[in-house]
């Protein structure tokens, strides 16, 4: 049974940042797109889903300009929240833009055609272009060093093996993109806290973290947002620094495991997890599990394949 809800009176005052909301429902799902002057109050906001409902907090008091909804959707306003009362909703899928800052929430429904192989995706999201690949400040983490040697291997152990294609991969996006920075250079331990201080001074673009796993496969990982870290949360704790870029993670995750695959012809598997350190950065962030030494050779033939992909596929990400 649908639920139909009231619009509130809600008093703003003139300091209220504006919130505009358009949508129109299309190929079984709709699209709900909220834009907004004040990039804040879009980069904070958190979405939750909840079987047909969908709610939207956003950090502060707004004022809000709605436009037509479809028939399907029900809203309303309480306090700093917006709530979207969905029939039949399946799945939602959101997105952040900038220039100007949108949050856009596809909403996936029963009895139209739903997202799959064999289906017709979304249409794409227009926005203005990104940063040019060649501007970017590209920051490597090799994980592990000194007496945290990882993975110990018959031949190796996993902090080497982090080290040597974090080089690697450095030595070869020196020539591609603005610059290249390693949260460790050598053979030293690093405390999760110090990795934390010091990719936090370095104001990337793009973060990825060397990890080898003992598997014969590709592991991306992106970080998840727990459900109780609201927007509020995310603004003021460190820890959940990443929940405005997550939905940016995601899309490099996905673009690096592709060029990985289509180098290798490995498995690059997609995993998504509350991570502390990729939690905590704010900036675009994945950690990439490399192959078992079993599995993978990592010759220096190897390792300049490997730092192609990589770059590849952040060369890749950097359009989308």
């Amino acid at each position: 049974m649908l639920l139909l809800l009231a619009l509130p009176s809600v008093v703003f005052t003139e300091e209220s940042p504006v919130i505009t909301m358009r949508s129109n429902e299309q190929n079984g799902f709709v699209r709900m797109v909220f834009e907004s002057q004040n990039q804040d109050v879009i980069s904070s906001a958190s979405v939750n889903e909840s079987y047909s409902l969908v709610k939207i907090d956003f950090p502060h008091e707004f004022t809000f300009k709605q436009g037509t909804l479809p028939g399907s959707v029900k809203l309303s306003i309480k306090e700093n929240s917006i709530y979207l009362n969905i029939a039949t909703l399946e799945k939602i899928r959101v997105t952040r833009l900038q220039a100007p800052s949108r949050l856009v929430v596809d909403a996936y429904i029963t009895g139209g055609v739903t997202e799959g192989e064999n289906t017709p995706p979304p249409p794409p999201v227009v926005h203005a272009p990104g940063k040019p690949f060649r501007l970017y400040v590209l920051m490597i983490d090799p994980g592990h060093g000194g007496a945290d040697t990882g993975i110990v291997f018959e031949q190796s152990r996993e902090s080497a093996i982090t080290l040597n294609v974090a080089q690697g991969l450095a030595k070869q996006a020196s020539s591609h993109v603005k610059n290249v920075m390693l949260s460790r250079k050598d053979d030293s331990f690093m405390s999760i806290e110090q990795r934390i201080a010091e990719i936090g001074k370095s104001h990337a673009d793009v973060l990825i973290s060397l990890h080898v796993t003992r598997s014969p496969y590709f592991g991306i990982f992106k970080s998840s947002i727990p459900p109780y870290a609201t927007a509020k949360t995310a603004r003021y704790s460190t820890s959940f620094a990443q929940a405005e870029f997550v939905e940016r993670s995601h899309v490099l995750a996905q673009s690096i495991g592709v060029a990985l695959h289509d180098q290798f012809k490995i498995d690059a598997r997609q995993i998504e997890l509350p991570m502390p350190l990729l939690m905590a950065m704010g900036m675009p962030s994945v950690a990439i599990e490399l192959p078992a030494p079993s599995a993978f050779n990592y010759t220096p033939e190897n390792i300049a394949l490997l730092s192609e992909a990589i770059l590849k596929g952040i060369a890749e990400y950097a359009e989308r």
